[in-house]
């Protein structure tokens, strides 16, 4: 276990523990109370060294995220640093207070100065999203593509600007979030957006292969023609119920008594002759008309068969 110990006079460069001659020393066999000071081996004797205030603060310089002792001459520890968040931006790094480069945790020294070092977030506006589509009309013969730049990002009030390039090469006075072209190639929209203070980009490519003009369904559909069925034409037969005798004279040769033939005659109607059947074309308009023709034949023939029997 640790043996704690506490730096009385807080000066740095006092003995505090010497190793016997073949002791490996340790500083870890020591717990410091003071969190100022550290430990420092010279050979085999164990002295205080004054430790380094680290201030992480905001971009500001008013906010403190947190602030701890290092070793001088020491690497800081990344998973040291705290992870502040800002909507619609992503943390960049730090920077040491009065500088602007970032802070390398790879290669800068925490060194004694005359003051502590505060290190300041630094932020980067996350880029927006951009999407490109072509807008255009390619129909009548108009082979142009027209593409828009479509921008959103999740803070408001951002200005952008457009530059537009063809194969890599910059197309000069293309600024505007829309470019009509009547050529393949591969196009490429940059955008950049603005808070008034940060700037972010982003590229997308919008390839076009070839020229091809396209019907616009749009403008002018393609409207289906209604198809009309047509009735059949229907014939209807005379106003004739099956065994109404119309006006067949009841003629029988006797007196006729209350309206009626003194001898009532059995009439026989008889077969009725069958009617061949015209061959079916497929069409059913003429098939109805056939079917109203043979019913209309039929008719005549009974009403002729009751003519005759009558007359007999």
């Amino acid at each position: 276990m640790p043996v704690p110990i506490k730096a009385n006079c807080r000066v740095e460069g006092i003995k505090f523990a010497e190793y016997a001659a073949g002791a490996t020393p340790d500083s870890g066999h020591f717990q410091v109370l003071e969190e100022s000071m550290g430990i420092q081996m010279e050979g085999q004797e164990l002295k205080w060294i004054e430790l380094v205030l680290v201030n992480y603060k905001d971009e500001n310089n008013q906010k403190y995220y947190k602030r701890y002792y290092v070793m001088p001459n020491s690497l800081l520890d990344p998973a040291e640093a705290p992870a502040p968040t800002k909507t619609g931006y992503s943390l960049a790094g730090w920077r040491r207070y009065g500088e602007q480069k970032l802070w390398d945790f790879e290669t800068d020294l925490i060194v004694r100065e005359r003051t502590n070092p505060v290190l300041l977030e630094v932020w980067k506006l996350e880029a927006p999203a951009v999407s490109v589509t072509d807008r255009s009309a390619r129909a009548n013969g108009n082979e142009n593509v027209t593409m828009t730049a479509e921008v959103s990002h999740v803070l408001s009030g951002l200005t952008c600007t457009y530059a537009w390039y063809k194969d890599g090469a910059l197309l000069e006075g293309k600024t505007a979030n829309t470019l009509t072209v009547g050529e393949p190639g591969v196009y490429t929209v940059k955008v950049t957006a603005s808070d008034g203070k940060l700037t972010s980009e982003k590229e997308i490519n919008f390839p076009i292969d070839s020229m091809e003009v396209f019907p616009n369904m749009v403008d002018t559909p393609v409207l289906d023609t209604p198809v009309v069925d047509t009735p059949p034409v229907i014939v209807e037969p005379e106003d004739q119920e099956p065994g109404d005798e119309g006006d067949v004279e009841e003629a029988t040769g006797g007196e006729i008594i209350d309206g009626e033939p003194e001898d009532e005659t059995e009439i026989d109607e008889g077969p009725v002759d069958e009617v061949e059947e015209a061959p079916k074309t497929g069409d059913g308009s003429h098939t109805g008309l056939q079917m109203a023709l043979l019913g209309i034949a039929a008719a005549a023939v009974l009403k002729m068969k009751k003519r005759g029997s009558v007359m007999k």
